[in-house]
């Protein structure tokens, strides 16, 4: 059993940590400066980096069955840790993972087992598929044979047919692709707006998708802030008011003033509540306003309990 040692740590998030609403005012504005540290943003990151990475190995991949060398025209797979047994996939094109052949020919895939060859595999179709288990760093991918002859070059070469052959973890021989693991949003934003029309339609929901995660931390970062700041003036309006109106109804009931002051607190944390919702939907200017309503209404009710009081 190979010895499993993680090149990076793996991140888990806190629920008392890593979520908005319990980070401090100087965690949310370095969150602002610096959003590629939050864990959505940091999955679509990944998603898009891998995505990029794809279309990087395949171009790759299509020159080097281009090249006219003895080299060229195939590529050599092999299992990760064990490169004796190895498949050699013959084919003229590589399109979004899917091997071609031209002239009307079928891609074969020879598998070896050192310097023997073991099966020749003539497929309608080829595909390489992404590792599900495969880190961002290394290129592991699965080869999906679909409709496949499988010809055994080791007995009496019969012929059989199999409707589908994975073989996973496979690692790519002699072709290397650059890391983008390390790369901020902006650096792959970049990158993704420097491709041409056929691969920016493959990155294209991986682009989207980091920026409305990017733009949803922002705006939740913008309503988290405000509420505070809210909440702030409602504490100590609250607090006032209540004073004055026990004062201006000195001769009721301790519940009578509770009453009155419970009534418009309920209301303001209310619509404190709603603008924030409003903010992170992206209503900035009417979410501002329903937030500081219900405190403009506090204090209109304050100022007038204070002129009554004030008159006797």
């Amino acid at each position: 059993t190979p010895r499993i040692e993680p090149a990076d740590a793996i991140v888990i998030p806190s629920v008392l940590q890593d979520d908005a609403r319990r980070m401090t005012r100087g965690e949310l504005l370095g969150l602002r400066r610096n959003p590629d540290t939050y864990g959505p943003v940091i999955e679509a990151k990944v998603a898009l980096a891998e995505a990029l990475r794809d279309l990087q190995l395949w171009g790759r991949i299509r020159a080097r069955l281009a090249d006219p060398g003895p080299e060229g025209g195939r590529i050599r797979l092999h299992p990760d840790g064990a490169a004796e047994r190895s498949f050699f996939v013959h084919a003229d094109d590589l399109r979004r993972g899917r091997f071609r052949a031209e002239n009307g020919r079928v891609v074969e895939v020879t598998e070896f087992e050192g310097p023997t060859p073991r099966r020749r595999l003539r497929c309608d179709d080829v595909r390489l598929r992404r590792h599900a288990a495969g880190p961002l760093e290394a290129v592991s991918f699965d080869l999906v044979l679909t409709d496949c002859e499988v010809v055994d070059l080791e007995g009496e070469q019969t012929a059989n047919r199999r409707q589908q052959i994975v073989l996973e973890n496979l690692v790519i021989d002699g072709v290397a692709v650059d890391s983008l693991a390390e790369l901020s949003s902006d650096e792959l934003f970049a990158r993704a707006a420097g491709l041409d029309e056929d691969a920016a339609r493959y990155v294209d929901d991986e682009v989207r998708k980091l920026h409305h995660e990017i733009d949803a931390l922002l705006r939740e970062i913008t309503g988290r802030l405000l509420k505070r700041y809210a909440l702030s003036a409602t504490a100590m309006l609250l607090i006032v008011f209540g004073a004055t109106l026990a004062m201006w109804l000195r001769d009721s009931l301790p519940l009578v003033i509770y009453l009155w002051s419970f009534v418009p607190a309920v209301i303001d944390l209310i619509l404190i509540s709603g603008g924030e919702h409003m903010l992170r939907d992206g209503a900035l200017a009417g979410g501002i306003a329903v937030m500081w309503c219900g405190n403009t209404a506090v204090t209109i009710f304050l100022l007038l309990t204070y002129r009554m009081l004030s008159r006797n």
